[in-house]
């Protein structure tokens, strides 16, 4: 910033955004390698803004409008002040890259059809702000837009009007006032912002008058700046979308509607506010979403944490004892069988019509599986394996106890059936 004859003139509109003003301020006068004067708009601002540029850029001249006032309003308030040859609108979040001024001013000093440049416009990240370059919101793409047309059919008419960037300069429907240079003469004879439009808009308007009164509208990606997005609350994001939608009836009212019969203009106006619709639907669906997820990370940072359950030491194997001399080790899961009641094995009895009569005990016993007669004293250990041998068709297994017959009388204990405590001698098996 010089305060001789300026060569550009910057205009500022900002309200309560004291941070934001300051650097972009401070960008401009930083980077700007040619003569340059900026001016400040302020709506009404109550943080301090006029405040803070006073004290950091004496030089810097200061316009006071209410907070009511349009973004065309304040701009052409602005312009009442401006000297220089060319305008260059740029808005508080943004700030211009190293030379980029200069390489704007340059190509409208070479080029005496240009009516206006843009530079390439990024956020923090590098990534493209796709404000950078657009196409006028014809009719075709207002129904792409809210039908879908525009990204099925990228390269059509209903193609997506806003273009991003590109490699080299070009020609281009129309800028952004985020960051854009004018030519001051064609201003003069087009007119600067018009003040029928609210916050939005109004440079497209400003656009679209240029190339219907002949001038050239460039976008020059050598020259770059960095615009740092507002974190705005909801409420002030449902009334930037109805501040764009509007701004879009009313550029299409101006400049589409009387070369179009009704029916046209209704389809417009009803794709133009049904995209509106998706948008504010949209916007509540992911405040939704997030508040959410909010309550969920909250959720679960107030539970206390609990300790996993730390693994418990495994308990050595214990040892097997040693086998005691003449007797082999018995195999896990067998039942033992003592040496002396060991039983005999025999085969499983052919099957047949006609049931084979089971064996027989020493001393002329009746047969075992002929009928459920009454025991006449307590089994001994080769009955019950030659029992259970012919009741399961297989090889007798030692049991520790019988299991008792359905209807026929339990064996008393030695002690209660013999009062000696011992059973008669010829009940007992041979050899013992």
């Amino acid at each position: 910033m010089s305060a001789g004859k300026p060569l550009v003139s910057a205009i500022v509109v900002a309200e309560n955004q004291r941070a934001r003003t300051v650097a972009c301020l401070q960008g401009l006068k930083d980077t700007a390698d040619i003569p340059l004067e900026a001016i400040l708009v302020d709506r009404s601002s109550s943080d301090g803004t006029v405040e803070a540029v006073r004290e950091r850029f004496p030089i810097v001249k200061i316009v006071r409008r209410p907070a009511d006032s349009s973004f065309g309003v304040a701009g052409n308030a602005g312009l009442a002040l401006a000297e220089g040859r060319f305008v260059l609108l740029v808005d508080p979040s943004v700030t211009v890259g190293p030379g980029c001024v200069g390489k704007l001013a340059d190509f409208l000093l070479t080029r005496p059809d240009m009516g206006a440049t843009c530079p390439l416009l990024v956020d923090e990240e590098g990534e493209l702000d796709l404000e950078a370059r657009r196409a006028f919101p014809t009719p075709a793409r207002h129904v792409g837009a809210a039908t879908g047309l525009d990204r099925v059919f990228p390269n059509s008419r209903f193609g997506a009007s806003r273009l991003g960037g590109g490699a080299e300069a070009h020609e281009i429907d129309a800028g952004s006032s985020a960051c854009l240079l004018v030519r001051r003469a064609a201003v003069d004879r087009v007119g600067f912002l018009d003040s029928d439009y609210g916050q939005e808009g109004a440079d497209l308007d400003l656009c679209y008058r240029l190339k219907a009164g002949g001038w050239k509208i460039y976008f020059v990606p050598q020259a770059h700046a960095v615009r740092t997005p507002l974190n705005l609350p909801k409420t002030e994001v449902r009334s930037e979308l109805w501040a764009r939608h509007r701004s879009l009836w009313t550029f299409h009212h101006k400049h589409y509607a009387a070369n179009l019969s009704a029916f046209p203009n209704g389809v417009v106006w009803l794709a133009n506010w049904a995209r509106w619709l998706y948008e504010i639907v949209r916007l509540e669906l992911s405040a939704q979403a997030a508040a959410f997820q909010q309550r969920e990370a909250d959720a679960r940072s107030s539970q206390p944490h609990e300790r996993e359950p730390q693994p418990q030491p495994l308990a050595p194997p214990t040892a097997e004892p040693p086998a005691q001399a003449g007797h082999e080790p018995v195999a896990s899961g067998a039942q033992a069988v003592a040496p002396d009641r060991a039983p005999e094995q025999s085969q499983s009895p052919p099957r047949s019509g006609r049931r084979r009569a089971g064996p027989t005990v020493e001393g002329g016993a009746a047969p075992l599986l002929t009928g459920p007669a009454k025991p006449t004293g307590r089994p001994t250990g080769e009955q019950s394996h030659l029992h259970e041998g012919a009741r399961t068709g297989g090889s007798p297994a030692p049991q520790n106890r019988e299991e008792p017959v359905p209807g026929a009388p339990e064996f008393k204990p030695a002690d209660e059936a013999w009062p000696e405590g011992r059973p008669p001698a010829e009940d007992l098996p041979a050899g013992r």
